[in-house]
């Protein structure tokens, strides 16, 4: 008898700073272990969900928020290498409404699953590098280019199916208890096994996933 693979859940958001840093580590993560449908001979397959950190804000940043969020990222880029453009970085009347950029993931994730985590990154390489608004559709449309053509992609984009299924990812986080972002959980089908909360370099993050998948295989 068969048994469905193991999932290793990583709750991130697209405009999430530590996402952005443990961009390497997901990578190497992926690699190893595979992503989307695909099943690995360890038994677990990779899945992005997107956790929603600030989604449907409505309210340009106030100054003192936006000097908290830049201190935020200059830790990230200290502690991780993690490359980051901070010349008017979050320009005035910046909102940092993370919806409309989790909206496209989870439609790339739906059209072309294992293209998932590479245009995730792109959106993340946008904002953080190229200082483009990612909550800006014609923005997001330009991204997913090589995925789905600007016809589709607004088609799709505003169809309440997408929202309702982008906020279903965002209720799931919730109900996983996840409470930030980056976050890798091992779920078995019966119980989940944390991995990761918030930043850990690969080593780490390597040696509690072998750990509980060699429990698993007991």
């Amino acid at each position: 008898m068969t048994t469905a693979p193991k999932r290793l859940l990583y709750f991130a958001d697209p405009m999430c700073s530590w996402c952005w840093g443990f961009t390497s580590v997901i990578e190497q993560i992926r690699k190893e272990f595979g992503e989307g449908a695909q099943s690995t001979e360890e038994g677990a397959v990779l899945e992005l969900i997107t956790g929603g950190l600030r989604p449907g804000a409505a309210e340009p940043l106030d100054p003192g928020l936006r000097q908290e969020i830049l201190h935020h990222w200059q830790a990230v880029q200290r502690h991780t290498g993690q490359a980051f453009n901070f010349d008017n970085a979050l320009p005035a009347g910046f909102v940092y409404d993370t919806e409309p950029a989790s909206r496209a993931v989870v439609l790339i994730k739906q059209q072309c699953p294992a293209s998932v985590l590479a245009f995730f990154s792109s959106v993340q390489e946008a904002f953080y590098v190229h200082k483009q608004d990612v909550t800006r559709e014609a923005v997001l449309s330009e991204l997913a280019a090589p995925y789905l053509d600007a016809q589709e992609f607004a088609r799709c984009f505003h169809s309440p199916a997408l929202t309702e299924a982008t906020w279903q990812q965002f209720e799931l986080s919730r109900r996983y208890g996840v409470r930030g972002f980056p976050t890798l959980l091992l779920d078995n089908g019966a119980e989940t096994h944390l991995i990761c909360h918030g930043y850990l370099p690969y080593s780490d993050v390597k040696s509690r996933l072998d750990s509980c998948l060699a429990i698993e295989s007991y």
